[in-house]
């Protein structure tokens, strides 16, 4: 019997992988459901009207603090009284004492709230030429005031174009023709004269694609590419749900058999197994358990993995520098179009106060300039690899003779003296609106207001930012937490929820993924094999006189 044990002392142990097997599975059961039932809810949102349902209490997390700016913000304006109007997810507010109380002023002007898409949050833009005409977005549609925002009438439709119930991404101008420039939800950019005698209604401009006719340009980034691999929208554009669904699905059907068999095994060990009656027999839910486990393991291995890329992205700044080229992938991630499959690429659009053909574009691949209208474009965030030029969402050229160049998003500020040849970092913080009027320029970020004046910049000299302080928009002793059930899951399903001791939960039971996905292989495959050798040892083995030729 000991000469036995030493010969199976290099044999896989069996028992040991099932116990790692099962108790992983154990350890992570509830995690598990989680994950998979919310996985399957999220991206079919729109279908089942889950960003219409609206979640408001005060037992809500810090993160839905509505009445709070930091990344709610979207735009500020501020006229040459020094009133302010700023853009907040939830509405349009004012204020005339340097942003220390605030009045919501989003019933008095005309148009709808994208509150259960939150896509287009509203905007608003001062003409800089005569700063009592306003231009404002909700969202939906478009507002105009020419009496500094006391009265507002509707802007959106004309005899040529309707834009009263389209999405407004952003508002600009263009002074020198007198004219508002908006871009719209598909990515279209349409002028309008302000006018009155010379208001035609809207006219869209034709803009080239930004790398001409080229096809298959532009790096999808590792962070992007884990994203669709995890939601299976790389595998494709319009039948993705079989992949991200199926394996949502597949992990219940896993995680409920396996949870049976797991207690029927407990009942057998228990002595109560002989007098338990059961209507279903084991073998059935093990069948189950192996075909959900044989057909899913591909993409058990890919979910933890992407998932841990898509949770720890910041802090790997490779997963966002660098990529895959398009031209490897399909079609719909093709970077030459203003439009794309998953997010808006015309992110902001500029005009030159001087050179009415010169305009840039913030895209969600970069900094784009052309100098003739729209027609050609060049590439200038090429020569920079800065991370605050690969996504750019807010957009500025510094008025009158400057033609500066401001890029903002959640990575900082950078400016351009001359027109992105070179760049300058100013400030490090996220950039949540940026404004300019004709001596100052105006950048929020969080719960404060950043200000310098063009002299200092124009001087290239040392400066440092006057800082003002803002209020939160509903007053200092309101608390207001709300979200919609999408944006709920979302959380839940990426560990913003309950914080970062949750996102290292999700590493641990990703890990613990990959450990079941493997020792299950080898407990289905180990056994299978072995019986495949001794059947195949038999068939080759021969008895001594089977085959003697007898003379």
């Amino acid at each position: 019997m000991k000469s036995e044990k030493r010969g199976n002392r290099g044999s896989i142990n069996l028992k040991k992988w099932f116990q790692i097997h099962t108790w992983s599975a154990l350890a992570s059961l509830i995690i598990l459901l989680i994950l998979a039932v919310t996985g399957i809810f999220i991206y079919p949102s729109d279908q089942f009207g889950l960003r219409q349902v609206s979640i408001q209490s005060k037992w809500l997390p810090a993160l839905y603090e509505v009445n709070a700016w930091g990344s709610l913000m979207r735009s500020l304006a501020v006229t040459p009284e020094g009133w302010f109007y700023a853009t907040h997810r939830k509405g349009i507010f004012f204020s005339q004492d340097n942003g220390q109380s605030w009045e919501d002023i989003t019933s008095k002007i005309p148009g709808s709230l994208d509150l259960p898409q939150g896509l287009f949050p509203p905007v608003l833009a001062i003409y800089p030429y005569d700063p009592k005409i306003i231009v404002a977005s909700k969202g939906k549609g478009l507002a105009r005031s020419n009496d500094s925002g006391k009265t507002w009438e509707p802007f959106g439709n004309s005899d040529e174009e309707d834009l009263s119930q389209s999405g407004i991404q952003d508002i600009t101008y263009d002074p020198p023709a007198e004219a508002v420039l908006v871009v719209d939800e598909n990515g279209l950019v349409y002028r309008r004269s302000l006018i009155p005698d010379k208001d035609e209604g809207w006219e869209m401009i034709s803009l080239n694609l930004p790398y001409g006719e080229q096809r298959g340009v532009g790096v999808l980034n590792w962070k992007e590419v884990a994203l669709h691999l995890h939601n299976g929208q790389l595998f494709s554009r319009q039948r993705w749900w079989p992949v991200n669904h199926g394996f949502g699905l597949v992990l219940i059907l896993l995680s409920s058999t396996g949870l049976v068999l797991w207690l029927r095994r407990k009942q057998n060990q228990g002595g109560s197994g002989e007098n338990f009656k059961r209507l279903i027999k084991s073998k059935f839910f093990r069948i189950l358990h192996h075909v959900g486990g044989l057909v899913s393991w591909p993409l058990f291995l890919l979910f933890p993995l992407t998932g841990i890329l898509l949770i720890h992205y910041v802090d790997f700044p490779a997963l966002i520098d660098y990529g895959l080229p398009t031209h490897w992938l399909p079609p719909q991630f093709d970077q030459n179009q203003w439009k794309g499959p998953v997010t808006l690429n015309l992110r902001a659009l500029a005009l030159s106060f001087n050179n009415p053909p010169r305009l840039w574009v913030g895209h969600a691949d970069g900094l784009f300039m052309s100098e003739d209208g729209g027609q050609h474009w060049s590439h200038m965030g090429d020569s920079l690899q800065a991370p605050v030029l690969k996504w750019i969402d807010r957009l500025l050229i510094a008025p009158r003779w400057l033609e500066y160049i401001y890029i903002g998003n959640s990575q900082g500020l950078m400016v351009s003296r001359n027109y992105g040849r070179h760049w300058e970092r100013l400030l490090d913080q996220p950039v949540d609106a940026l404004y300019a009027d004709r001596e100052t320029l105006h950048v929020v970020s969080g719960e404060s207001l950043f200000t310098q004046k063009f002299r200092t910049l124009a001087a290239l000299a040392s400066f440092t930012w006057t800082k003002i302080p803002l209020n939160p928009p509903y007053g200092l002793n309101r608390s207001i937490r709300q979200t919609n059930l999408y944006q709920l899951l979302h959380d839940l399903h990426s560990g913003q929820l309950l914080g970062t001791w949750f996102r290292y939960m999700l590493d641990i039971v990703a890990g613990l993924m990959i450990l079941q996905n493997i020792t299950g292989l080898v407990l289905w495959g180990l056994p299978r094999w072995k019986r495949w050798q001794r059947t195949r040892s038999k068939v080759n083995k021969k008895h001594p006189y089977a085959y003697q030729n007898h003379p």
